[in-house]
């Protein structure tokens, strides 16, 4: 007999369990409360007052001009590349501010855009950044022009959007 086949497959596999004992393939309750682990909790005191923005950009450069942006901005940065970080995002912070690409690979653009319809309040804002032009965004997105950006996004571009929705 090998050790393999000598040892128990898992501690206490042999062994009689005792009815009254925890389960060991249950996990202990979670010892921090829900509302510490929230970005905005996590965030601090110092950075609790700020506004979410929610970036859903797979282009590197985009996504780091749109960072820089955002947080020039006043805004906390969260990044989703993922149609569950979308989701877990959307309900866990309320962001004010949603960039989203309008080819992303793993959700349409139509999809996040229902989403954020459901999870958004109306004071919130979605940016929308496509290879095409604005004009022609606009009209597939249903955003206006000034909330939708061109690739390479501009600086100067996304700053307006952006300076539009802080004033609103």
């Amino acid at each position: 007999m090998n050790s393999l086949t000598a040892s128990a497959p898992f501690p206490g596999a042999g062994k009689e369990r005792d009815p009254g004992a925890p389960s060991p393939w249950v996990f202990p309750p979670e010892r921090e409360p829900r509302a510490a682990r929230t970005p905005a909790a996590a965030a601090g005191p110092a950075q609790s007052h700020l506004p979410f923005a929610l970036l859903c950009e797979e282009d590197p450069e985009t996504r780091a001009l749109c960072e820089e942006a955002c947080l020039k901005a006043g805004f906390r940065v969260l990044s989703a590349r993922n149609a569950r970080d979308v989701i877990g995002h959307l309900s866990a912070s309320r962001p004010r501010v949603l960039i989203v690409a309008h080819d992303l690979s793993y959700l349409s653009f139509a999809s996040v855009a229902a989403i954020a319809n459901e999870w958004l309040s109306p004071s919130a804002f979605l940016i929308a950044t496509g290879n095409v032009l604005p004009c022609h965004l606009s009209r597939a997105t249903g955003l206006p022009e000034l909330r939708c950006l061109q690739r390479p996004v501009r600086r100067c571009d996304l700053l307006n959007a952006l300076a539009w929705i802080v004033t609103q």
